[in-house]
């Protein structure tokens, strides 16, 4: 399914923004339930996987939830709020569960959600929240966020028009260096023949120069002595 919210909100104090948890009332039966400090309803496990990034620039704009609720009931219908939120800034609600029913401390009810941001969030380190609510009544049970796991910190997201996948151009020229390369070719040929032209020039000089030129006279002087 495709949800649409509201603006991201980026700016002012986390801990005076309202979520559902926060403004919901507990139940009477859940506050009732508590036992040497420990609710029942609670996350025994949370994972989280982010993927999808095109431009390979850190940030990604796929996440995927995968969490544990136990409690101390046999069963119970029971829903989620997820929220992010973008340099500490306030609790953005981006995605709700469906109704789904957790069995105890069963490791078999484990929930899992996958998302993809696809516009209005933008690059930057990112926190997650969870909170669970009653399916029946609506009531705050238990939520999960940073300050229970690093894991749900620091999370490097944007949506997906900021993750652009940049095109390398190759641009191939058909004159520049090649035609110079064709004129150096053509300039060294022509030198070439030039020289060997001239050196066929100056043997076949030489070779006349011996046929016309007469025979040297050799002269024997006889010293004759009476």
């Amino acid at each position: 399914s495709e949800e649409q919210y509201e603006s991201l909100v980026s700016t002012g104090d986390r801990s005076k923004f309202d979520t559902r948890g926060a403004s919901a009332k507990v139940g009477k039966d859940i506050a009732s339930a508590r036992s040497g400090g420990i609710f029942d309803f609670w996350f025994y496990e949370v994972d989280i996987i982010v993927f999808n990034d095109d431009d390979n620039d850190g940030y990604y704009y796929g996440l995927d939830v995968l969490f544990d609720v136990d409690t101390i009931y046999s069963s119970a219908d029971v829903y989620a709020v997820l929220y992010l939120s973008n340099e500490g800034g306030p609790w953005n609600e981006y995605a709700v569960t469906e109704d789904f029913t957790i069995s105890s401390s069963s490791g078999n009810d484990e929930y899992d959600i996958v998302t993809e941001l696809m516009s209005g969030y933008p690059t930057g380190s990112y926190d997650l929240l969870i909170e669970l609510f009653d399916a029946y009544n609506g009531d705050y049970l238990a939520s999960y966020g940073p300050s229970d796991t690093s894991e749900l910190a620091y999370l490097p997201l944007e949506d997906s028009n900021r993750d652009t996948l940049v095109q390398e151009v190759i641009v191939v020229s058909e004159g520049g260096a090649g035609a110079l390369d064709g004129w150096f070719l053509s300039a060294l040929f022509l030198l070439l023949m030039g020289s060997a032209i001239r050196k066929i020039w100056k043997r076949r000089h030489d070779e006349l120069m011996r046929i016309d030129s007469p025979a040297p006279i050799w002269r024997a002087n006889s010293d004759l002595r009476c």
